[in-house]
């Protein structure tokens, strides 16, 4: 990474193995984040659970950091549209299941609730919800962010890793982003990729390929 970005300032921490890819983006690194306006959250996501875990990961990495042109597109977007969040459409393997889910189980409905008192955001009456970035490739702003990191998480709020599919502290957070900042009155850009086939992260910085429209709701 220095090598190929040797302006860019470069952090690497040892953490510990719960919560995902969000406890240490909140935890560990989010009060250096609120730092910055718009703050782009990727991970090595496997989903080896999935027969398309793959084809998924590269989908979302080319759909927030395609290409300059792509970031570009998105970030113009969301100053112009007043934007705090931005993500990919639900990829075509998961995007009817995240609307028969919708919040997913009883116990992760509860905990949504109680996280939305937390946030000072309305309660979420149904249990069906789908605008969220599925995956957790995303853009977002500080003050959509600092809503998050304020809470004062502990890596211990977060449940120990066993490999859960669902169900747990992370998942309900990944659907809360696209909640909260819907409630609070904020519009979202959802990218939409024109490339159904997943192309080779070798290209992912390809500016003439990668040029997705963006809608604001």
């Amino acid at each position: 990474l220095s090598e190929r970005l040797p302006h860019a300032r470069i952090e690497v921490a040892r953490v510990v193995n719960r919560g995902r890819d969000l406890a240490p983006f909140f935890v560990e690194f989010g009060r250096e984040l609120i730092k910055y306006d718009y703050i782009c959250h990727i991970h090595t996501k496997r989903s080896l659970h999935k027969q398309h875990g793959d084809k998924w990961r590269k989908y979302l990495l080319d759909s927030v950091l395609g290409s300059p042109y792509c970031v570009y597109q998105i970030l113009r977007g969301m100053s112009s549209y007043g934007c705090g969040l931005s993500y990919p459409q639900a990829h075509e393997s998961i995007a009817e299941l995240i609307k028969r889910n919708g919040w997913g189980s009883d116990k992760e409905f509860f905990i949504a609730q109680e996280l939305s008192n937390r946030l000072g955001a309305e309660k979420p009456s149904s249990k069906m919800f789908s605008a969220f970035p599925s995956g957790s490739f995303f853009w977002i702003t500080s003050d959509v962010l600092r809503s998050f990191v304020e809470l004062d998480w502990k890596v211990e709020d977060f449940d120990e890793e066993q490999r859960q599919i669902d169900g747990t502290l992370a998942h309900v957070v990944e659907r809360m982003l696209g909640y909260f900042n819907n409630k609070s009155g904020r519009k979202a850009l959802v990218t939409i990729n024109q490339y159904e086939e997943a192309r080779p992260l070798s290209q992912i910085c390809d500016a003439a390929r990668s040029k997705p429209r963006i809608i604001a709701f």
